[in-house]
């Protein structure tokens, strides 16, 4: 199981950040050898984009191109999931320290009970 935060310089909307988080993800798991992912997201828009070809041509279908071939290419099995926002009080938490991150420092050290509210 991993997780990370971190800042993003450049947003458009919050499908851009969620795809954005995304890509970061796979690099990070592509880099440790894991071959079996399970990519949770609270976004509805952003499994289907990477589960079909609907928003391919949109202006984040870059992203979501690059998501899915980093998918085919290095992972035996790849599975993406919705998780209602009210069960990923973890992520949330890690966007906040993302967001408050000095990239010019050490990230901070997070300490959360994932799974108590």
């Amino acid at each position: 199981m991993m997780a990370g935060a971190g800042r993003i310089n450049v947003v458009h909307d919050a499908l851009s950040a969620e795809a954005q988080a995304c890509l970061a993800a796979l690099y990070a798991t592509i880099d440790k050898g894991i071959s079996q992912i399970l990519l949770e997201t609270d976004s509805s828009i952003l499994v289907e984009a990477l589960q079909s070809c609907s928003y391919d041509f949109s202006a984040n279908g870059v992203l979501f191109r690059e998501a899915k071939f980093l998918m085919s290419l290095n992972f035996s099995r790849a599975d993406i999931v919705h998780v209602p926002r009210s069960c990923n009080r973890g992520a949330h938490d890690l966007a906040h320290v993302g967001l408050n991150w000095d990239p010019d420092r050490s990230p901070p050290r997070v300490c959360n009970n994932f799974g108590s509210s």
